[in-house]
């Protein structure tokens, strides 16, 4: 930093903080200090890799950030108030009117086709362009399988494998993921350690079931 900051409750962002273990030690004394208010954002997995010769600070709060919700896509396209009938008529169990269940029901089609991640439903909300937010879903993708050849070493092919047969899986109408499709001789000692990574990196959500 080139200067020291004097302003009393600044906010502090350390992005990616995985890249540079030592900043995340060093927080402990910006913290300590008082003056200084500290977020840190980073990949989950590669968080949890880095921390090899640091001292974690007893002072983190970890909280887990999901894509934004139906009531918080409502929120960034403006529908606000439609949101808050929507919850009242369902806590009052009255239906709505044609108009405004006719307005809620195009807003969740936009939310179903936009998804749930920041950065397309702010391509949406700027531009109405569901080809340049599909552009940036698909962007996001490529950033995860980046991730997979950096943390899957060894056994990336198998963690792509699923990920790549995921849509197709649970586009059907068990909306379940079947071992078989990735092979006749699949089994899940076999991969065990790929699904695990995806479900510890949030990239899916796993529930083992039997059949």
């Amino acid at each position: 930093m080139a200067g020291r900051l004097e302003a009393p409750g600044v906010l502090l962002l350390f992005n990616e903080v995985q890249q540079f273990p030592q900043a995340r030690a060093a927080i402990k004394y910006l913290v300590a200090d008082g003056r200084y208010l500290c977020v840190e954002t980073g990949s989950l997995v590669s968080t949890r890799e880095h921390v090899k010769d640091i001292v974690i600070p007893s002072e983190e709060r970890h909280l887990r950030m999901y894509p934004m919700d139906f009531e918080e896509f409502m929120w960034a396209i403006g529908q606000e108030l439609l949101y808050d009938e929507i919850v009242m008529h369902f806590q009052e169990g009255r239906p709505m009117g044609q108009a405004l269940h006719r307005k809620a029901m195009d807003c969740f089609r936009q939310y179903l086709l936009v998804g749930g991640m920041p950065q397309a439903v702010q391509e949406y909300v700027a531009s109405h362009d569901f080809p340049a937010v599909d552009a940036v879903k698909r962007r996001i993708l490529d950033l995860y399988r980046g991730d997979i050849h950096k943390h899957a070493v060894d056994y990336e092919r198998k963690v792509e494998a699923i990920f790549d047969e995921i849509p197709e899986q649970l586009g059907r109408h068990e909306k379940r993921f079947f071992l078989p499709s990735l092979g006749g001789g699949a089994r899940f000692r076999e991969y065990e350690s790929s699904f695990f990574l995806l479900d510890d990196s949030m990239i899916v959500t796993m529930r083992l079931t039997k059949r």
